[in-house]
């Protein structure tokens, strides 16, 4: 299942935003360990810039994104206690989102 969410960024925090991106990166090994953990298959952050300030629109697709979020939330291995340290920091209100359309290929 797609898992789309939308965050301000506050603007203040987005050089640090970005620089945790960076080291995400990285830092890949130990941030794949955490997907593989959660039962997450992929994730993707984008980072736009907008009129009311910038925005982190975060995707990822799993079985059971509940679950996902339950052992992502509970974790207390070094870089997810860090990821929410810094997401607490920089983020400020989620921007409601909601499915207005979809399609597959396959017909489902």
């Amino acid at each position: 299942m797609l898992k789309a969410n939308c965050y301000q960024v506050r603007p203040e925090g987005l050089a640090r935003l970005q620089a945790w991106l960076t080291r995400l990166g990285e830092r890949h090994v130990e941030a794949r360990r955490t997907l593989v953990a959660e039962g997450v298959q992929w994730e993707r952050v984008y980072l736009l810039a907008h009129p009311s300030g910038p925005l982190l629109v975060a995707l990822s697709e799993s079985d059971d994104p509940e679950r996902a979020r339950r052992v992502s939330r509970e974790s207390v291995d070094p870089i997810d206690v860090e990821h929410r340290a810094v997401l607490a920091e920089v983020l400020g209100d989620s921007v409601p989102m909601a499915l207005a359309f979809e399609l597959s290929a396959s017909g489902d």
